[in-house]
């Protein structure tokens, strides 16, 4: 750990390359938590020396150093490979039960009251690294190649405004037909979109998918009206309930985000 410690001081003082410092600090970081081939150097087959490990990288700080260097790493990465590297670090430091991330080692890796900043900068790195990764989230469980959707800008009607009036929706149109689509299956669809809109820094006020390679199929959400309704051939369907189809990664970040705003000082007085 004082290898990957003084790799992120050399790259803060800039007196290294980046790609270089980032890509041995990935490594290190691999071996210890998670090898793409290999078990981590914490999941250790023989009991004593499994616990020997976590006990010393436990006493070395290895996961407060490990959080430090990837925060450090925002901005650094230039490079595609580099950047996809680090996003799946910090998702996989977000998620796994073997690095447990909680908000005391959190703060501690802030060190102190700056704990809010240092999860939203952990938050960015998790972000998808490309508009494309942001397609292929909503697409994967349906087995369709991201070439096969996109967003338009579409102008529509919108329940609450005037009727003269057209919003410019930024809407996600699937040209490929999904095998089997219900209304059920398009509210899912509906939902992985409106998380996907705010990754792509689109209004998530207004979420709208049109299945074009299912016809007329069309569903929307509009978060300000609280109305949404899902048409799939013959079938229409308002919606009752809304809710966006975050990643894990992203759910465990609003779970730490929610834990620290309970323990600042302003709550806890209230």
């Amino acid at each position: 750990m004082i290898f990957d410690h003084l790799l992120s001081q050399l790259l803060e003082r800039q007196c290294v390359s980046p790609q270089w410092a980032i890509g041995a600090q990935i490594a290190t970081w691999r071996f210890l938590w998670r090898n793409d081939h290999l078990p981590a150097a914490t999941e250790h087959p023989d009991a004593e020396t499994r616990e020997a490990i976590r006990r010393i990288l436990s006493d070395a700080g290895a996961r407060v150093t490990t959080l430090r260097g990837l925060v450090a790493s925002l901005g650094y990465a230039a490079e595609d490979d580099i950047r996809i590297a680090l996003r799946d670090a910090a998702r996989h430091l977000l998620t796994d039960a073997g690095f447990g991330l909680h908000v005391a080692l959190l703060t501690e890796a802030a060190g102190g009251t700056m704990a809010p900043e240092f999860l939203s900068a952990l938050s960015q790195i998790a972000e998808p690294a490309t508009a494309g990764e942001i397609v292929e989230y909503i697409l994967l469980p349906y087995g369709i190649p991201k070439s096969s959707a996109e967003w338009r800008t579409e102008l529509i009607r919108r329940a609450g405004r005037s009727k003269t009036a057209e919003y410019r929706s930024t809407t996600f149109v699937i040209r490929t037909p999904i095998k089997g689509l219900s209304v059920q299956r398009a509210q899912d669809v509906l939902e992985r979109v409106a998380a996907a809109a705010c990754f792509a820094r689109h209004d998530t006020t207004y979420v709208r998918v049109r299945f074009e390679g299912n016809g007329k199929a069309v569903a929307y959400w509009d978060e300000h009206a609280k109305v949404g309704v899902v048409k799939v051939d013959d079938e229409i369907e308002d919606l009752e309930s809304f809710s966006p189809r975050w990643p894990d990664w992203s759910v465990r970040v609003d779970e730490l985000e929610s834990q620290l705003a309970d323990l600042s000082p302003a709550k806890q007085s209230a």
